[in-house]
């Protein structure tokens, strides 16, 4: 047998189901829960129902029941506990709610005392549920659920994680790396980047934090949450570029903005071009390749704009050549006069691999590793002859 509900409501999934006394209890995502008679299993009934009132308001994910009790893992949210004594007459029994857990809540796991959430990105929040009506936070496990920016400095490398902090790592033996700190950011790390005893984050939706990691085994956190929304950050001596602008951090404890450049935009990256010049692309709004004058960082001057309209995913310098992603193309440049970028060479991976990352071999000159495509894969290419890239 099957059910599927008579109105299919915009959004709704099924993605959680337990089943008491031949009743199952299905968490319907967006949506809430319903109640189906499955005593005859060729014919499952719909008999009861439990909906927020608009989209959105019951996130509604996994479901366990314990007694006369289903508690649901509820996203961007924490546990809400249903009572089912009455499949007919679902009622809300007490909800659970912390920032610590409003983020991917999914696996639910119940016990007389405690219920435990697999919140993904925010690890693992703990709530004391031995009274139903008023679930009681009690703790977050955080857990390192996946990596969207990384910096190595010294034996040390530093991860941004996806949502929740930066990890540190000691590299000191590459084949044995080990976490020895941890500092709980806000927003998803998009941008990482260190200098001297200070780690810079991006957190995407969130502005700049600064982290004090004189003290690796126990990082602190000295600025968090500085200015508008980055995805980027690019640490220059006293400077730092930040997806919207300069920010000067001739005090790590006190940054300040001193410039916003027209072509700085959300998605940009950037590369150094000597000590003079800035490249920086950009995929989405601003596309193109822009150079900007740092001699005066406070106030940087546009001095050439390339391919505007064009998306450009990252940049790479290796001497007066630059190296750019664009799709499956990978792109040399030489910038040897930086007010005129002259095309050099192109070649075009085949498939569905499209370009994301770039970064120069520093051990091996003139070597260039690209990530990108549906799996994330890495090329390698050789543009010891920028006029003929070469995959290797």
């Amino acid at each position: 047998g099957s059910y599927a509900p008579a109105i299919d409501l915009p959004s709704s999934t099924f993605s959680g189901v337990a089943v008491k006394d031949n009743v199952a209890y299905i968490a319907e995502y967006h949506w809430g829960v319903r109640a189906v008679d499955v005593s005859n299993p060729r014919n499952p009934v719909e008999i009861g129902l439990l909906r927020g009132i608009e989209q959105n308001d019951i996130n509604a994910n996994d479901i366990k029941i314990l007694g006369n009790y289903a508690y649901v893992s509820t996203r961007y949210q924490g546990v809400m506990i249903v009572d089912i004594s009455n499949p007919r007459s679902l009622k809300t029994a007490g909800i659970g709610y912390d920032e610590r857990t409003a983020g991917y809540t999914e696996g639910i796991y119940v016990t007389p005392k405690f219920t435990y959430l697999a919140v993904s990105t925010f690890g693992i929040g703990i709530y004391d549920t031995s009274e139903v009506t008023k679930p009681r936070f009690v703790a977050n496990i955080p857990v390192n659920s996946g990596v969207d920016s990384i910096k190595a400095n010294d034996n040390y490398v530093y991860l941004g994680a996806h949502n929740l902090g930066v990890w540190i790592m000691d590299v000191t033996d590459p084949t044995h790396p080990a976490q020895v700190g941890f500092a709980k950011t806000k927003g998803r790390i998009l941008g990482i980047d260190a200098q001297g005893n200070y780690v810079y984050t991006a957190g995407g939706w969130m502005g700049l934090t600064v982290i004090d990691v004189s003290q690796p085994t126990d990082p602190k956190i000295v600025v968090q949450n500085y200015g508008s929304a980055i995805s980027k950050v690019l640490v220059d001596g006293n400077y730092a570029y930040t997806s919207i602008g300069i920010i000067d951090i001739t005090n790590p404890l006190k940054p300040a903005y001193v410039a916003t450049p027209a072509n700085f935009d959300d998605n940009s990256q950037f590369a150094r071009l000597g000590d003079n010049y800035l490249i920086v692309v950009n995929s989405i709004a601003k596309k193109g390749l822009f150079i900007y004058d740092i001699t005066n960082k406070a106030s940087p001057v546009l001095v050439t704009s390339y391919n505007t309209g064009i998306s450009y995913s990252d940049a790479a310098v290796d001497g007066n050549v630059a190296v750019v992603l664009s799709g499956n193309d990978v792109i040399t440049l030489d910038l040897a006069d930086a007010r005129n970028p002259v095309a050099l060479g192109k070649i075009s991976y085949p498939g569905a691999w499209s370009g994301r990352d770039l970064t120069l071999d520093t051990d091996n000159p003139h070597t260039v590793y690209a990530a990108g495509g549906i799996n994330d894969d890495i090329r390698s290419f050789d543009i010891s002859d920028p006029r003929n890239i070469r995959f290797t």
